[in-house]
């Protein structure tokens, strides 16, 4: 049926996925490893480690989700559907490859927030704003790619079409990524606040 993922793209995906959750890990247990041996705490290694993992990630997904949006929807164009449909279908293969990425890093999402000093509460948060970041890039370079191909179809070949569009993507998602890195952060000093004051409170 058109629209549907196909595995070779979820296996990509996926693969990448843990690919770079290995990569991370090997850093935080090589130097997890080193802090304990001098005597230091390895609990600011494991929040840098959850921040490593967040802002990579996305910059994954905005790197290697993004073209593969723009193919399933190529292919949905030459089928029946069109408008909504062809932008569901479009958006939906491009979220499941993106959660394909996403997931492998959960088991050790928890051992290092385990290790770590980070809330509960931060990480789901933080995760949390990281899917929704991943199905905006994914709907949005739809719609980029529609633009650029209806401002500049005349213009520009469809290759030339389609490299322009991929680019606005990547570049969109890099700013998404980046918007995730800065609001770290804040975010957790404020849910660090809450936190407090409800214990202040007596609140569970």
């Amino acid at each position: 049926m058109n629209g549907l993922p196909s595995p070779p793209g979820l296996r990509q995906a996926a693969l990448s996925g843990l690919a770079l959750t290995a990569a991370v890990a090997l850093w935080w247990l090589g130097s997890a490893r080193l802090a304990l041996d001098q005597g230091a705490d390895p609990a600011r290694l494991s929040a840098q480690a959850l921040q490593a993992l967040w802002v990579l990630r996305a910059l994954a997904v905005a790197v290697l989700i993004a073209p593969q949006v723009q193919e399933v929807d190529s292919a949905g164009g030459q089928g029946s559907q069109g408008g909504y449909a062809s932008w569901y279908a479009s958006w939906y293969v491009g979220a499941v490859a993106a959660a394909a990425l996403v997931a492998p890093a959960w088991p050790l999402l928890v051992l290092v927030t385990s290790a770590s000093a980070v809330p509960w509460l931060h990480v789901l948060v933080m995760e949390a704003a990281l899917l929704a970041a991943c199905g905006v890039v994914v709907g949005v370079c739809h719609a980029v790619r529609q633009g650029v191909f209806g401002v500049l179809g005349r213009a520009c070949s469809v290759s030339n079409c389609k490299a322009a569009a991929d680019v606005v993507c990547r570049l969109w998602g890099v700013l998404l990524a980046l918007g995730l890195w800065w609001v770290q952060d804040p975010l957790g000093q404020a849910l660090t606040g809450l936190l407090a004051q409800s214990r202040a409170a007596g609140l569970p």
